[in-house]
């Protein structure tokens, strides 16, 4: 990002840009230093949890009808990613209403419903796409101890979902159906298709990407009007696919980047899903919350330029810490059974000849 405000279309807009991630990097690191244990982990999940809270009882006090998006907050938004905000606070709340404390399970029984609302009053279909995914993800990734009671408030949850929605709501939904198609009147999403196709063409014009908001100002001289939006003079299309993004405007560096995050996030998940699928505790339940939440943003990912949604980042910097207290954990087992496992190997007719004589050691927590 650095180098390209050399070359890059809008010089501010890639500055913004850099300046976004020079302050993410500083929260992932905080995130990363201050969290170094379970109990702090518990209280991340709470403290996004009330945030979650708060943004849909935002909606509750103050929607009036149509997507709300007048949710506030530092850096604004519009209703997807308030709506994938909203998700992923459903998520964390499941964590701590399977392991937290009584008064954690009560918080999240009284506060899951606004935001279950919150996430309806924005009429999303990347937030429907991503909840629904994220649901069958923190299934697969529940450990054993946890999945009939998982399965059975999931249903709750389904149960809660329907009968918060409306029919305007579905009748957005139901457009999913036609996705793609050329339907008058009903937003598809064709023009998203149209809009992918023409952004290959922008990535070959420049292989190392036009810089931020590149598909935005080139996208009157790739694609007819009638795909375009704005008022006369200032018209333009926005992307709405994050990978695309990363290509257009960052270039082959920049997609390489988001492939290996994602198969960085796969690989770790997976590898912690393997450690705790037959244990129960906080830890075993924070591992498909996690999963949920990064696989819903990657999801949402196919629908909406995220390059700046700050979440990702979060639970990323989560994710970190949790394969670094695995490894912590991990070390520590292997050491506290160093010294038995040597015990046992001493030779029988040795016993005797080994008990009159003091102790040597020769490695850490080894005796001979």
């Amino acid at each position: 990002m650095l180098i390209q405000l050399s070359w890059a279309i809008n010089f501010d807009e890639q500055l913004d840009l850099l300046t976004y991630y020079v302050k993410f990097l500083v929260v992932i690191y905080f995130i990363y230093r201050i969290i170094d244990s379970e109990e702090k982990l518990l209280i991340f999940l709470r403290a996004h949890v009330v945030g979650c809270f708060v943004l849909g009882w935002t909606a509750y006090t103050q929607y009036e009808g149509g997507r709300f998006e007048d949710f506030g907050g530092a850096g604004g938004g519009d209703a997807n990613s308030f709506g994938l905000q909203l998700v992923t606070g459903i998520f964390a709340a499941s964590a701590l209403f399977l392991a937290g404390k009584k008064w954690d399970k009560l918080a999240v029984f009284l506060s899951v419903p606004f935001i279950v609302n919150g996430v309806v009053t924005t009429i999303s279909r990347s937030a429907f796409l991503a909840v629904s995914t994220g649901g069958l993800i923190y299934n697969y990734f529940t450990p054993k101890p946890y999945r009939r009671r998982v399965f059975v408030l999931s249903l709750l949850a389904i149960a809660l979902f329907l009968i918060l929605t409306n029919p305007i709501y579905w009748a957005r939904m139901d457009s999913l159906k036609r996705a793609g198609e050329d339907v008058e009147g009903v937003d598809t999403g064709s023009g998203r298709l149209v809009l992918i196709e023409k952004q290959w063409d922008m990535f070959k014009a420049k292989p190392l990407g036009h810089g931020h908001r590149g598909t935005a100002y080139l996208s009157p001289a790739y694609l007819a009007d009638q795909y375009l939006t704005g008022s006369a003079g200032s018209r333009g299309r926005s992307s709405h696919n994050t990978f695309m993004t990363m290509l257009v405007e960052h270039g082959l560096i920049g997609a390489a980047v988001y492939v290996a995050i994602v198969l960085w996030m796969i690989k770790s998940l997976r590898a912690l899903w393997r450690r705790v699928r037959g244990t129960d505790g906080f830890f075993a339940v924070l591992v498909p919350t996690v999963a949920a939440i990064l696989g819903c943003v990657t999801i949402s990912d196919m629908f909406v330029d995220y390059v700046k949604l700050e979440v990702r980042l979060w639970f990323i910097a989560i994710l970190m810490v949790m394969v670094d207290l695995s490894r912590k954990s991990t070390f520590e087992m292997l050491s506290s059974c160093d010294k038995p496992a040597l015990a046992s190997r001493r030779p029988r007719s040795d016993a005797r000849r080994q008990s009159m004589r003091r102790p040597v050691a020769v490695g850490r927590g080894r005796t001979r």
